[in-house]
């Protein structure tokens, strides 16, 4: 069972903070029996989380241990691990709101239809803010499309020096905005000639026979490009090596600091907030934090970008979308 806004049926806009709790304990009643399914005191604790913002105790019921071990077994899905991915983003504009007392429980509240429609995960009284697990992994929140068609942003990039890095990233965003998930990263590496893409220094340059880096330019010979182009095939081919080696680039430590600059001045110009929530195992109490800062910024897919074969043989389908900033808050 998935916990996202958008499949627990927690979307739209709400008036304020009490019609937006009541949609959600009414979204998990309706879910119940698959809840109950799994353990009875699941939706219980659920919507304890949802009514104890500012709870100073541990759960109203002493089994959180037994459930949070029954829920990390349950498969194919890790019910604890869902609840501290997307629920936590359920409960976001409680906890925004009645833990940290950023806004007005009067504020209207807004949780996007779509996983994909912004940056943002949820808004409350317009401010829009992004939010994930404290502590948890990679957040590829900011996509090309959120960058450049933030125009106060663009005319910022646009009046820096000609040398500035940011102007290149900037430049990044605007070639993977324009093609698909697959030909962005491929374009900026190797261009419209094969030789003229913006990270043109990653291409590797000296042919062999053995790896996959080397056997790209069998496929990437300037000439072979100028009489038939280079197949989809042996796009897809290379596509996990070529996104990998865009974010090693966007790793290294002159480009590292830039992006993390960029990052920051493009959440000045958008609005967007940071926000983490922390789901305790041990009393079941949730903690939230609030930022405007990124502590870390990388160019980054958000899945694979082409097929892999698994361990025993299986064929996994690329679940790529176009690549984005991963940040760290």
């Amino acid at each position: 069972m998935t916990l996202k806004p958008q499949d627990l049926g927690v979307t739209g806009k709400f008036s304020n903070l009490s019609s937006y709790k009541t949609k959600v304990i009414t979204s998990i009643a309706k879910k119940r029996k698959e809840f109950d399914s799994i353990d009875s005191r699941y939706a219980e604790y659920l919507e304890w989380l949802v009514n104890n913002a500012n709870a100073s105790s541990s759960l109203a019921f002493s089994e959180l241990g037994e459930l949070r071990d029954k829920l990390k077994l349950t498969t194919p899905k890790n019910s604890w691990d869902e609840l501290n991915v997307y629920f936590i983003e359920v409960l976001g504009p409680i906890y925004i709101i009645e833990q940290l007392n950023l806004f007005s429980p009067f504020s209207a509240i807004d949780v996007p239809q779509s996983a994909i429609q912004g940056a943002y995960d949820f808004a409350v009284d317009g401010a829009q803010i992004s939010v994930k697990r404290s502590g948890g992994g990679k957040t590829n929140t900011l996509k090309p499309g959120d960058i450049v068609d933030n125009k106060p942003f663009g005319d910022f990039i646009s009046r820096l020096p000609a040398n500035d890095t940011k102007k290149l990233i900037y430049q990044i965003f605007e070639v993977l905005n324009e093609k698909s998930s697959l030909d962005g990263p491929w374009t900026l590496i190797y261009g419209t000639t094969g030789n003229n893409g913006l990270l043109k220094s990653l291409k590797p340059s000296v042919p062999a026979t053995t790896s996959v880096k080397e056997n790209q330019n069998i496929f990437l010979d300037p000439s072979y490009n100028k009489v038939k182009g280079v197949s989809a095939t042996a796009k897809e081919m290379f596509a996990n090596d070529i996104e990998a080696d865009i974010n090693g680039w966007s790793k290294t430590p002159a480009i590292s600091n830039a992006m993390k600059e960029f990052t920051g001045d493009y959440l000045l110009y958008s609005g967007l907030g940071l926000f983490t929530i922390s789901i305790s195992d041990k009393n079941g109490r949730a903690t939230a934090k609030y930022s405007t800062t990124p502590t870390g910024s990388s160019l980054d897919g958000k899945g694979r970008a082409s097929f892999r074969y698994g361990r025993n043989g299986e064929l996994k389908m690329p679940k790529g979308e176009k690549m984005g900033i991963s940040m760290k808050f």
